[in-house]
């Protein structure tokens, strides 16, 4: 083999070499910047994993204190009926005059109101209706 042969097979092997080693480098560095990557995705996974699980127990509260508040109208619903039923019964009024829940108009304008109030004949009634008239309207 020729010097000059195997001085330039030395430089190719060297030049490719060179290149190579450039780009390990260069993916060395690509490594690096995915390993960081990965890092910072990894705690914002973590974030928003706690996030999810303090929602989870905010919903599950707030879920509690639903249930309890139905819970405690339905007490309240209960004894405000009992508690009406006793003024009516110490009312002296007979049952078959005060105004059932059925007597209750539908009406949804103050006009419907007024002409409900000015058809009914029933004083006890029209009272009631317009006592209605009043929480609704007025």
């Amino acid at each position: 083999m020729k010097p000059t042969t195997l001085i330039s097979q030395v430089k190719t092997a060297l030049t490719s070499g060179s290149a190579m080693a450039a780009a390990l480098e260069a993916a060395n560095g690509q490594v690096a910047l995915l390993t960081t990557s990965v890092t910072t995705l990894t705690g914002e996974r973590d974030t928003a994993l706690a996030q999810v699980a303090s929602l989870t127990t905010e919903k599950a509260a707030a879920l509690q204190k639903i249930t309890d508040l139905t819970a405690s109208q339905a007490d309240f619903d209960q004894r405000l009926a009992a508690a009406v039923a006793d003024r009516i019964a110490l009312s002296g009024f007979p049952a078959d005059q005060l105004p059932a829940p059925a007597d209750k108009p539908a009406a949804s304008s103050e006009e419907d109101m007024i002409a409900a109030i000015d058809a009914e004949k029933d004083p006890v009634k029209r009272s009631a209706l317009f006592a209605t008239y009043e929480k609704k309207f007025l």
